[in-house]
């Protein structure tokens, strides 16, 4: 029986191979190092980069947000304290207690806040008891997520939108009412 000496790897599979390790995340120590019959890898730009490699793509529920740029939810909130209207207490929403789940996932709001209004009954903290005594702010990465979302609460209450904040006050205040928190709102970035 003869025994035949392995056949050595070839130097570009090696390339592509390691190429695959690196985009699909290994993480260690040590960098991959080369054989005595394949040449090291480069660390600079001339490095061979695989057309064979590919990466998938996580499900869009578990690839957060973009951070929103300008004011959160909160900050909204206490602008309109400041100016004038009668907000009494608001409740910031974290991912863990917003009630919908949809704090920070993709194409749903980056911040969000409930709030009363001292006109309106209390309504204890939770968003449902707050819209109805108040209002909830929700801020979002893009005007567009706001627009969606402004589409899928119509009718819960009185809904505006101001490019990337929405809205959403109680059906209990009057007209004159929403008006002040409207022209706080026009004050909001695009």
């Amino acid at each position: 029986m003869t025994t035949s000496a392995p056949r050595p790897f070839p130097a570009r599979l090696a390339i592509a191979l390691a190429g695959v390790l690196l985009v699909a995340g290994c993480s260690g120590d040590q960098a991959p190092t080369g054989t005595a019959a394949e040449p090291p890898m480069s660390t600079s730009a001339e490095r061979p980069v695989s057309s064979s490699t590919t990466t998938t793509k996580p499900p869009e529920s578990s690839v957060p947000a973009p951070a929103a740029k300008g004011p959160t939810a909160e900050e909204v909130v206490v602008g309109f304290r400041q100016a004038g209207l009668p907000v009494q207490g608001w409740t910031l929403f974290t991912a863990e207690t917003d009630d919908e789940r949809l704090l920070g996932k993709r194409g749903q709001y980056t911040s969000k806040v409930s709030f009363n209004d001292g006109r309106l009954t209390s309504g204890g903290g939770t968003e449902a008891s707050n819209l109805a005594s108040g209002g909830v702010v929700e801020v979002f990465a893009t005007a567009a997520d706001a627009a969606r979302r402004a589409a899928k609460v119509k009718g819960k209450g009185t809904v505006h939108r101001k490019g990337r904040y929405l809205l959403r006050l109680s059906s209990r205040l009057s007209a004159g009412q929403v008006r002040g928190y409207k022209a706080a709102m026009a004050k909001l970035p695009g």
